[in-house]
């Protein structure tokens, strides 16, 4: 579980260990429902590794989401959160040998989002 508040960064991590002599070659990651399309992906099958991964983005996450290769464990970046970022996450890791593992992680926002021309009675 990870908590985080609304207008803040937060790092979804994906806790998969990569087996010894293999790569990760496609990571999908999942919002609710991982029979669904995936919000972002790193896809590195036709460059045999995710060095030079192709990175997707779903229009539901727009330019928030972003993923870095070089974080240990492999972590979703959303910066900023917003009350709908709220809810469960599925990270899934296709291997070029090994099988296929799964990750979920449940997302928890906080805080209200900032209500302006607010009046107080009298």
């Amino acid at each position: 579980m990870i908590t985080a508040k609304i207008g803040s960064k937060t790092s979804i991590p994906c806790n998969v260990t990569i087996p010894e002599n293999d790569n990760a070659l496609l990571i999908l990651w999942y919002k609710e429902d991982i029979n669904g399309s995936p919000i972002y992906s790193v896809d590195g099958r036709n460059k045999h590794d995710l060095s030079s991964s192709q990175h997707f983005k779903s229009h539901l996450v727009n330019n928030r989401v972003h993923f870095y290769l070089n974080s240990n464990p492999y972590s979703l970046i959303i910066d900023p959160v917003e009350e709908q970022d709220d809810g469960l996450y599925f990270c899934r890791v296709d291997f070029k040998w090994s099988r296929t593992l799964n990750f979920s992680i449940r997302l928890y926002v906080t805080g209200t989002a900032c209500l302006s021309n607010q009046s107080t009675l009298a």
